[in-house]
């Protein structure tokens, strides 16, 4: 197994994502809207590496002398929204850094920090909003659920599956 390539930060706001898809995922994302010149994705790995890795991110290369003034985490809310948010807050503060009030909002610190649960907050018929329970990967399902892009994925399978 090769080891893993060396990491140097070279961007002052740099993305945190949990997992190989969600990194690839959020790079696209960003190259698409046009925004590549400021922002580093990193992938911390699974959801059990966020502390650690948090707790080593000023230890590697370019941190100090880029400046970082921004720090995003993404990582899904998988079945307990409640415990990523908390496990989230925990990482932050056990490795050092201002933790938000809430989800998807920035702290007055430097570096400024934020994190996201995907995939994010719903709303209820009465109008309560709260996060939603899943992956990076049902939010991008929702978003096509109801276009004829769909269709075609949903016969794609229909005839791996035949």
């Amino acid at each position: 197994m090769a080891s893993p390539k060396p990491i140097t930060i070279i961007k002052p706001k740099l993305l945190l994502a949990e997992g190989a898809d969600a990194f690839h995922f959020f790079l696209s994302a960003l190259e698409a809207f046009g925004v590549v010149d400021d922002v580093q994705v990193l992938d911390f790995g699974g959801i059990t590496n966020l502390t650690p890795y948090l707790k080593n991110l000023p230890n590697i290369p370019g941190y100090e002398t880029v400046e970082v003034s921004t720090l995003v985490i993404a990582r899904d809310a998988e079945t307990d929204s409640g415990k990523a948010v908390r496990d989230i807050c925990n990482s932050l503060q056990s490795a050092g850094f201002p933790v938000p009030d809430k989800p998807f909002e920035f702290t007055n610190n430097t570096p400024r920090v934020a994190f996201m649960i995907f995939p994010g907050f719903v709303t209820d018929s009465t109008g309560r909003s709260y996060l939603s329970l899943g992956t990076l990967e049902n939010l991008c399902l929702d978003m096509v659920k109801d276009t004829s892009t769909f269709e075609c994925v949903d016969l794609y399978m229909k005839c791996l599956q035949s």
